[in-house]
């Protein structure tokens, strides 16, 4: 059995020789249901994943435009000796290196969506109203599984249709909690589902777990952040909220301009 079937990896230790696409994973909300009612706040009632697509060959020009984009607005990319992270949270509260004193976050934000624009990925996503799953299901399924099983799905179609493969990449949250992921996810592929058939999902190569920077924090796993953005945008798209960026990134959902039920699953 390939290791990376029990034991939570690095991507360091994918063969990427043996693989044609890179798939970043990152979610906006959580995933649970409990003390979930009429009376939560909005925010709290939508979960969004999202899984986006990069070509390998294409990798070190992406990695290329992210690194000019950092060095552009902070010395050598880096803020406090640590690269720059692009998160979501810190962005939009200008926190951090995003702080207005530091840089001037109009000039930002309109680079980083032109070359948002320039970069060539597709977006698989899944978004679930919670509080209406809870309410439609006497035995509601786990809102994280559930939501990566429909992405899974789309991703494999996506692949085969392309006669490709790929290796999907995900932020560690630890030990226990990505070995539980890994386990959930491995049990999708190897045994497939009432749409998809496991040997269907032979197109997946791999499932990596890495932080968003490396150890000393020199450097940055520039795909997580991508997806972070682009998590959250799609996220306040279907929470029906302004999202500057989502103009951009709706174009790199699967299926566009008719993404609903293709690249973009609202469930239920």
């Amino acid at each position: 059995m390939e290791l990376w079937r029990s034991i939570p990896l690095p991507v360091e230790q994918a063969n990427m020789a043996n693989t044609d696409y890179i798939i970043a994973f990152d979610e906006t909300g959580t995933p649970s249901l409990k003390n979930l009612s009429i009376f939560s706040k909005i925010n709290s009632h939508q979960f969004t994943l999202s899984g986006v697509i990069f070509d390998k060959t294409t990798i070190n020009n992406i990695a290329e435009k992210i690194i000019t984009l950092k060095k552009s607005f902070w010395e050598n990319g880096e803020y406090k000796n640590h690269r720059v992270l692009f998160h979501s949270r810190y962005m939009r509260k200008k926190e951090g290196p995003f702080n207005p004193k530091i840089i001037e976050n109009t000039k930002f934000n309109t680079s980083l969506k032109n070359t948002l624009s320039d970069l060539p990925f597709e977006i698989s996503s899944s978004s679930i109203d919670k509080l209406t799953h809870k309410l439609k299901y006497a035995r509601p399924r786990p809102v994280y599984n559930l939501a990566m099983e429909f992405i899974l799905e789309r991703l494999t179609y996506r692949l085969n249709w392309l006669n490709s493969s790929g290796i999907i990449v995900l932020e560690s949250r630890g030990i226990k909690e990505d070995k539980e992921l890994l386990l959930q996810m491995v049990s999708i592929l190897e045994n497939g589902n009432k749409y998809v058939n496991n040997k269907d999902f032979n197109c997946i190569k791999g499932i990596y777990f890495n932080n968003k920077w490396t150890s000393d924090r020199h450097k940055s796993y520039w795909p997580l952040e991508i997806a972070d953005i682009v998590s959250y945008s799609i996220h306040q798209h279907v929470l029906n909220k302004d999202s500057p960026l989502y103009e951009i990134i709706n174009k790199k959902i699967i299926g566009y301009p008719h993404v609903d039920g293709r690249g973009l699953k609202k469930f239920p």
